[in-house]
């Protein structure tokens, strides 16, 4: 993910291995292949310029990764099920406003930190910002 939510996981505390498996546990019965942290997934992710990704069927996370960025990431795991990631160039945007509006629907259900979701709110504008640009 290369969204304005890049490197969330440098500023908030790291997510228990207890709490992390909870969070991702629909995606990997859903096929995902989750690897979280180590020296490989982190230069991956730095050459990426991304707090995540999605390569095929694996999610990869920092180890330092925070509730949003694994929630978001596991949503576009989802998408990809359902193929809404395929051809049309504007669905990068639409699937990131998409998430981010799915995450602040979830706020409560997750107990998102505060400062999380004000981050949430503010990539929720530029990528809404973006989309009226490319029309």
């Amino acid at each position: 993910d290369r969204s304005p939510s890049r490197g969330l996981g440098d500023v908030y505390k790291r997510q228990s291995d207890e709490r992390f498996n909870q969070l991702t546990i629909e995606a990997r019965k859903n096929g995902a292949i989750i690897i979280r942290g180590g020296e490989e997934v982190n230069k991956h992710l730095d050459k990426q310029g991304a707090a995540a990704a999605i390569i095929g069927d694996t999610i990869l996370f920092r180890d330092n990764v925070c509730v949003s960025e694994v929630l978001e990431e596991t949503y576009h795991f989802k998408q990809n099920l359902i193929e809404l990631n395929v051809g049309k160039p504007k669905r990068e945007l639409l699937n990131e406003i998409d998430a981010k509006k799915w995450l602040l629907g979830v706020v409560d259900k997750y107990n998102i930190p505060r400062n999380e979701t004000e981050i949430t709110q503010k990539q929720l504008k530029t990528y809404e910002r973006l989309l009226e640009e490319s029309e």
